[in-house]
């Protein structure tokens, strides 16, 4: 029995020894792992060294300073947009990859672009005028004030500014009287920023709401006849300038300065305003700008109104 058991506990022994490593098996595992890195690391060092020269044959090539990240394998959806041009003369570019593919590129970008700016330039250059401060850049304008005149005749212009309508509206009627007359050759012009404010004017001040209604109807009534005296800035001109930052003086002046670019026979351009900071910058932009325009009947107060000191005086 003792014989069984001690061959037995033999070999237990054996099994447990050929289930654990051997130092000498650990040391043959660690030594193929480091052969393995070493091995990799060669290989990716390689793979650099030939990246490395790939892209020099694309600078040699292409004539052009050339990083190697730009010598690079497309992806199918660059291959299609490149590959649509179709140009023949252009030159091929090798990838960086093994099955060598050639991918045609587009000579220049930029031709393309000058060719869509033509296209762009000659669609719109029926609508467009240009601009007062870059005689290159071109601004599309909807207000046409040249409508309905003589093309042979001179005009004069005479842009009324809001303050106006408010403190002399019978001068503005018997301006646009004058206007009616066709020996006269003037026109009345209301920018759009004139009838905002008239608007906001009902609610900032009251007191001025019977003012306000005579002059928005005296408009509204001579633009509905649709005469040749009188003529309103179109709205989107008014949105395309208030977008760039202007004032409302500032929009009243652009407004004024339209004519010159639209009418091709224009004469004088006045200013009609009680603002003299307005009046400043028509002047200081080549405009007519009096100091005060009145009707006559408004002379005709003021001058009983003197009369009525003077007499109060003796």
């Amino acid at each position: 029995m003792e014989f069984l058991d001690q061959n037995a506990n033999k070999e237990n022994m054996a099994r447990f020894l050929e289930s654990e490593p051997s130092p000498r098996t650990e040391w043959s595992g660690i030594a193929e792992r480091r052969m393995h890195a070493l091995r990799e690391q060669q290989r990716q060092e390689l793979l650099l060294d030939q990246q490395a020269s790939r892209a020099s044959k694309c600078e040699e090539s292409m004539d052009v300073d050339m990083d190697m990240d730009e010598c690079c394998v497309l992806s199918p959806i660059q291959e299609k947009h490149y590959s649509s041009y179709n140009d023949t003369d252009n030159a091929v570019l090798p990838c960086a990859n093994d099955a060598d593919r050639r991918v045609k590129l587009h000579s220049s970008f930029a031709e393309r672009l000058d060719q869509v700016e033509e296209e762009m330039d000659c669609s719109s250059e029926d609508d467009t005028l240009p601009s007062t401060d870059d005689g290159n850049r071109r601004v599309k304008q909807h207000s046409n004030f040249a409508e309905g005149l003589d093309q042979d005749t001179q005009y004069d212009f005479y842009v009324v500014d809001t303050c106006v309508y408010i403190d002399a509206l019978e001068g503005v009627e018997e301006l646009l009287m004058y206007c009616l007359d066709d020996e006269n050759h003037s026109v009345v012009v209301v920018p759009y920023q004139v009838l905002q404010e008239l608007d906001h004017l009902k609610e900032k001040k009251p007191e001025l709401v019977d003012h306000v209604e005579a002059a928005v109807r005296f408009i509204r009534n001579n633009l509905d006849n649709e005469h040749r005296a009188m003529k309103a800035q179109h709205t989107s001109d008014y949105m395309d300038r208030l977008a760039t930052g202007f004032s409302g003086d500032d929009s009243i002046l652009d407004c004024a300065l339209q004519l010159r670019e639209q009418v091709p026979n224009v004469g004088t351009i006045t200013m009609v305003s009680h603002d003299g900071v307005l009046r400043t910058k028509a002047v200081a932009a080549k405009l007519e700008a009096p100091s005060q325009y009145s009707s006559s009947a408004h002379q005709q107060q003021q001058r009983s109104r003197n009369m009525f000191i003077e007499d109060m005086k003796q």
